[in-house]
This record gives structure tokens, sequence and C-alpha cells, in this order.
């Protein structure tokens, strides 16, 4: 039931890419000036996720 609802999340972050990698990319830049590199990675990691699936997703389309 949980998975279901990861999966509906990401193909709405994916859809609506023209929001979500810029808020994206401005917390992985906030996290990586305030010293936090965990978070800043893993922001960086959800970034080229989101953009390669968004990319892939415009393709398809």
């Amino acid at each position: 039931m949980m998975r279901d609802y990861l999966i509906i999340a990401m193909l709405t972050v994916v859809a609506g890419w023209r929001w979500s990698l810029p808020l994206i990319a401005l917390l992985c830049g906030w996290s990586l000036w305030r010293r936090r590199f965990l978070l800043g990675t893993l922001c960086a990691g959800l970034f080229i996720w989101t953009a390669v699936a968004a990319w892939q997703f415009e393709k398809y389309l």
C-alpha cells in the first residue's frame, strides 16, 4: 500500500518537472551551503533521478 503512494508521488514530481527540478536544485544548493553534505548528496541524486525520469517521460510522449 505504501509503495503505491510512493509511486504516485514520484510520478507527480516527474509530471511537474518544471517546478520540481528548480525546487530540488534550491534545496540541494541550500543544504550544501549549510554544510549538510549527506542531504546535499541525496538531493543531487534525487535531482539527477528526476531529470532523467522527466526526460524519458517527455521522450515517450
